[in-house]
């Protein structure tokens, strides 16, 4: 498994890639493990892995919900080809695209720490984004049975205004995200559309904490039963 910094000029990409690991596979911080020991597998349909980084998330959706159609979603240059390179013989279909309103954005690298990579409006070239509606009907995802996860260092906020978003989302059984909040973003839009998504069901919320950009940081779960 590789796994590398988007700028591969990190000191320590050794050891955040190790975090990683330990966050998604060890800790299983997205709850994979518990929501599949109460699901049967042919509950799941899609596995949805938007921030997929190099594909953690997608090997352990593939363990547990190997029937699945998979889909893995990453946008930078880099971090896409070991993305493709690591998932290499399970089953995973790996698609280069960056949320957004359909504006170009460019990647923005602080070598001193992941977290503070950024993708900025960039008129001029970079990445043509996609709301997440497009991206899923251009990969035919099914509208039921789906694991949503999303984790893009605040490109969720372009979930909350994406008009056809809505025809997934009721057929979402499990949705876990990563928050970002600011000035720009501010929690109690999310946290509306969170409840209108899934009203009636169970859901959690946990503060995680400032980031290194100071944005704070909150893990949100949806479950349908």
């Amino acid at each position: 498994m590789k796994w590398v910094h988007p700028s591969d000029l990190h000191s320590d990409r050794e050891i955040l890639g190790g975090i990683l690991f330990n966050e998604v596979i060890r800790q299983d911080f997205y709850g994979m493990r518990d929501f599949a020991s109460r699901h049967k597998e042919n509950e799941v349909h899609a596995v949805v892995d938007v921030g997929a980084n190099v594909g953690y998330f997608s090997i352990l959706a593939s363990c547990l919900f190997p029937s699945a159609t998979r889909i893995a979603i990453e946008p930078a240059h880099l971090t896409h080809e070991l993305l493709v390179e690591n998932m290499n013989g399970w089953g995973v279909r790996c698609v280069k695209a960056a949320l957004g309103d359909g504006g170009r954005v460019s990647l923005v690298t602080d070598h001193r720490t992941c977290g503070s990579d950024r993708f900025v409006a960039d008129v001029n070239g970079g990445h043509v984004t996609a709301r997440l509606s497009e991206i899923l009907k251009r990969e035919r995802v099914p509208k039921d049975g789906l694991i949503l996860k999303i984790d893009c260092e605040g490109g969720e906020r372009w979930l909350v205004d994406d008009p056809e978003l809505g025809e997934w989302m009721k057929g979402c059984i499990y949705f876990a995200a990563e928050f970002h909040e600011s000035e720009s973003n501010p929690k109690s839009k999310w946290t509306e559309w969170m409840v209108r998504m899934f009203s009636g069901c169970f859901g959690r919320e946990m503060f995680i904490g400032p980031d290194d950009t100071g944005m704070l940081l909150y893990a949100y779960t949806a479950e349908r039963r």
